[in-house]
């Protein structure tokens, strides 16, 4: 089973040493919390292993989740699918349990019990099944928040007699709930029956109210070493086994082609002679809500990059966006001066909030803080 193995032990004495309660799985996108929480599954269910993962009818399953981007990283994997298969299956089949009105077909279904079954995947039913899931991803990619409706729905599901003698309740990206729904949530925590746990799945733990943290069990999660990533994925990705990592950010680079976009940034961004490039780059970086993460990311690098080179500082490790500015005519560099890029940081921070919290058009941000460069 995929598992962050350094809470394993955390996990399983919770549940064996309470008759119900809640957890919260907190840390950074990519470092298998969803997953983990499977174990909790198979600590309540004894006839687990009967079901394909998070699809136990005591399970309640509903979250916002980066569907679409990792459906992306299979379609363009589908060669080397056989390397990462236990990801792929419990992936798909927590797509296939949650609690929304999309519903995987069955023959969808199916193939998830074939493969759990057999641990083989097929290449040409792999593109099958798939192409046959792209309205599904699509429409269950839509979801952005864990609303007051949600939280209903699971206080009908604990009360409801379970036909295993427990429950789970699994909800990812718990940060996106309202705090209307955070609110009625805390009653759902207060009267929980006997041998019925949650798990509620978080990026960022500080957007969960301090009353239901103070009812959780919080568990920490941390990047995953080199090594476990070759375990999962074999040489899928290019990664130094003692080293640290996120998957989520490995998948990113991956479908994103990120050196790719950090050159043209630096080219017809940072160091454009005229407007339509700007407006190209800009374009680009707006097209959805990674990429512009993505410009934040990567602007921020080449920012920071620049200020070491007109600090002289020495040293330092500076390859990842060096590369390219090391492209650069030396001339265009010193326009840079530390004053400006002093300025730029700051206008970056202001674009980053303009986008975030004023929800204005990504694609204005972004060439507004690309002309400023331009002007420099």
């Amino acid at each position: 089973m995929l598992l962050n193995r350094d809470v394993e032990k955390i996990i399983t004495s919770y549940v064996k040493e309470h008759k119900s309660g809640a957890f919260i799985f907190n840390g950074p996108k990519g470092v298998l919390k969803l997953f983990t929480s499977e174990l909790v599954n198979n600590l309540v269910f004894k006839d687990y292993e009967s079901f394909i993962p998070f699809n136990h009818p005591d399970v309640y399953a509903y979250g916002v989740y980066d569907y679409n981007l990792y459906y992306r990283f299979f379609i363009n994997n589908v060669t080397n699918a056989n390397k990462f298969v236990e990801f792929f299956l419990r992936f798909f089949s927590f797509v296939s349990s949650l609690r929304t009105e999309v519903e995987l077909s069955e023959d969808a279904i199916l193939f998830l019990h074939e493969f759990k079954r057999t641990k083989s995947l097929n290449t040409s039913r792999v593109e099958k099944f798939l192409e046959g899931l792209e309205d599904v991803v699509e429409k269950v990619s839509k979801i952005r928040s864990v609303g007051i409706d949600v939280i209903r729905d699971v206080s009908d599901f604990v009360s409801r007699t379970s036909i295993s003698g427990g429950k789970v309740v699994i909800i990812s990206g718990f940060e996106n709930a309202t705090t209307e729904a955070q609110n009625s949530f805390l009653k759902v925590l207060e009267e929980l029956p006997n041998n019925t746990f949650v798990v509620l799945i978080t990026n960022e733990l500080d957007r969960v109210l301090p009353t239901i943290r103070s009812r959780s069990f919080i568990v920490n999660f941390m990047y995953l070493k080199g090594l476990d990533i070759k375990g999962i994925f074999g040489d899928t990705f290019d990664v130094d086994e003692g080293r640290y990592y996120s998957i989520y950010n490995l998948v990113v680079d991956s479908v994103y082609d990120v050196r790719s976009r950090l050159k043209k940034l630096v080219s017809k961004g940072f160091f454009s002679s005229d407007t339509s490039s700007i407006v190209e780059v800009a374009n680009e970086f707006s097209e959805d809500e990674i990429l512009t993460k993505l410009f934040f990311d990567l602007s921020s690098e080449v920012l920071n990059t620049l200020l070491l080179i007109r600090g002289k500082i020495a040293g330092l490790d500076v390859e990842f966006p060096n590369e390219f500015l090391s492209l650069v005519d030396r001339e265009k560099l010193k326009k840079y001066n530390i004053a400006k890029l002093t300025k730029l940081q700051k206008l970056l921070d202001e674009s980053y909030y303009n986008v975030y919290v004023y929800n204005i058009d990504p694609r204005i941000v972004i060439s507004n803080f690309l002309l400023e460069c331009l002007s420099t």
